[in-house]
């Protein structure tokens, strides 16, 4: 019982993590245009635990022989993303404004937390 007790206790604290780093996503949009020192440091770290939860979710996901190529494939499609989602934003905020770029990084990010959510790789353990 003690188990599974903390296996529910460790899924919130993920889904806590998950929420924190949208939730600091989502705000940095706001202070694009007036504070983009603050921007930066709350997209930074909504990064930094949206990519944190994704290793958990890989980690959790896997069999133990299949985690070394799953965190290689991971790191591979994070990459390609990272590329992909910084060109996307580095030609809003040139053709549109910074906000414009905020704004795209927040709704992809809770767009993808949507996905997760609804298929179902975050639940409870």
């Amino acid at each position: 019982m003690a188990r599974s007790a903390t296996g529910r206790s460790r899924s919130r604290e993920r889904r806590r993590w998950l929420t924190r780093g949208v939730g600091s996503i989502g705000l940095s949009s706001f202070f694009s245009d007036s504070g983009h020192e603050l921007a930066f440091a709350l997209a930074g770290s909504g990064i930094g635990l949206a990519e944190t939860a994704e290793s958990a979710l890989v980690a959790r996901l896997l069999p133990d022989h299949l985690r070394g190529s799953g965190f290689g494939l991971l790191g591979g499609v994070q990459s390609c993303g990272d590329f992909a989602a910084s060109a996307a934003v580095g030609l809003l905020w040139t053709a549109i404004s910074s906000t414009a770029g905020f704004v795209y990084a927040a709704t992809s990010m809770l767009v993808a937390t949507a996905s997760a959510l609804r298929t179902g790789a975050i639940t409870d353990a």
